[in-house]
């Protein structure tokens, strides 16, 4: 359970990169999905 979590905290960090990447203009999605990443580590 805690190496799918440990994976799952991977593959959110990689999603980071590249909605910084595509929404960098686009602030709402950049703080939405900083919001769930948030949320989803604690």
């Amino acid at each position: 359970m805690i190496d799918n979590q440990t994976a799952e905290m991977e593959i959110l960090k990689q999603r980071k990169k590249v909605y910084y990447k595509k929404y960098l203009s686009n602030t709402d999605n950049v703080l939405l999905c900083n919001l769930k990443i948030f949320f989803k580590n604690f």
